[in-house]
């Protein structure tokens, strides 16, 4: 437990709670896109026959409702988060430190599947320059990756070109300016939500600055505390904290490999079981990787500068660490 907390249940940019919410958003995409791979007919072949069977999956709708607000959960975050970040640096340092903190996971997943696409230069150009994820993924999952990252950047440069006139009322105005211009350039809408959910977000991070002294005294709320404490839950917690990479492996490989391994069809209940828990433990266990070898930069950083093994002789392992 202590090697997990150490390495995933720590605290940078933000609280357990709201680190917990960000591993329970990315759950909901990850349940409700691999019950989209699924079409009516072949869900109903399948229950035929199996009442207590079409009850439970008639049910499936209702209870992955809530993860259509999965993007917008991610969206407000990402606001919430930039506020802060944005406060503490410059852009140039704000822009810096999220392409040292997204390129290389992103990278490490993207590449791979680009190559096992086909894809041509266009598709590997926009891929690394636009985040554009190869096609044929859960749908939706290539604008929100994309947003995710522009979006809170848009909001710094925002942020860093009116700081002479620090006004949240003409940066939102500006902000949602670029929402427009986006609109009349790519002629299409399916990304115009994701703006006013990053501009709540800053806006939260914005009043949650002002309102600390308010809080500080006295406790909150006894459903607030609960709700805090639920969040807080170290599962939660594992999955916010490698919620990129786990949404790139799944976006990309998760899906494909337990396809491929189960030679794609999937004509019972106990495939699509199979099919599920090999998704979610591939996902779990790469995403965990990823985050620790490649969105973790200062870790590189203390395995490079740690001592030869050769001057420890009970070390295996260059820069092996106790």
């Amino acid at each position: 437990m202590g090697w997990l907390r150490k390495n995933f249940l720590y605290r940078e940019d933000y609280n357990p709670a709201l680190q917990g919410l960000r591993g329970l958003a990315v759950l909901w995409f990850f349940h409700l896109s691999f019950y989209g791979q699924f079409d009516p007919a072949k869900l109903t072949r399948i229950t035929l026959g199996r009442p207590w069977l079409e009850k439970a999956v008639g049910a499936l709708p209702t209870l992955l409702a809530p993860g259509f607000l999965a993007p917008a959960v991610m969206y407000l975050l990402a606001g919430y988060l930039a506020s802060g970040g944005v406060e503490k640096s410059s852009f140039p340092g704000y822009l810096l430190a999220r392409c040292g903190r997204v390129y290389p996971v992103y990278l490490a997943a993207v590449l791979p599947i680009l190559a096992y696409t086909c894809s041509g230069f266009g598709g590997l150009s926009s891929a690394l320059a636009l985040f554009e994820l190869p096609q044929g993924l859960p749908d939706g999952s290539s604008a929100v990756f994309a947003s995710l990252f522009w979006l809170p950047v848009l909001w710094a440069a925002v942020h860093g070109a009116t700081k002479t006139c620090p006004n949240l009322a003409l940066r939102s105005a500006i902000f949602l300016a670029a929402a427009g211009l986006y609109r009349l350039v790519h002629g299409e809408a399916s990304a115009l939500a994701a703006f006013p959910w990053v501009l709540a977000g800053v806006t939260a991070g914005a009043l949650s600055t002002r309102l600390a002294a308010r809080h500080a005294a006295g406790p909150g709320t006894a459903a607030a505390a609960r709700a805090a404490r639920l969040l807080s839950h170290p599962v939660l917690r594992y999955f916010g904290a490698v919620a990129l990479p786990f949404f790139l492996i799944h976006a990309t490989w998760g899906l494909r490999l337990s396809r491929s391994i189960l030679h794609g069809e999937f004509l019972s209940i106990q495939n699509i079981a199979a099919h599920y828990a090999m998704s979610l433990a591939f996902s779990t266990v790469f995403a965990g990787f990823l985050h620790l070898f490649f969105e973790r930069p200062h870790l590189l950083r203390n395995l490079r500068n740690a001592p030869p093994a050769d001057t420890n002789p009970r070390s295996v392992t260059q820069g092996a660490r106790s």
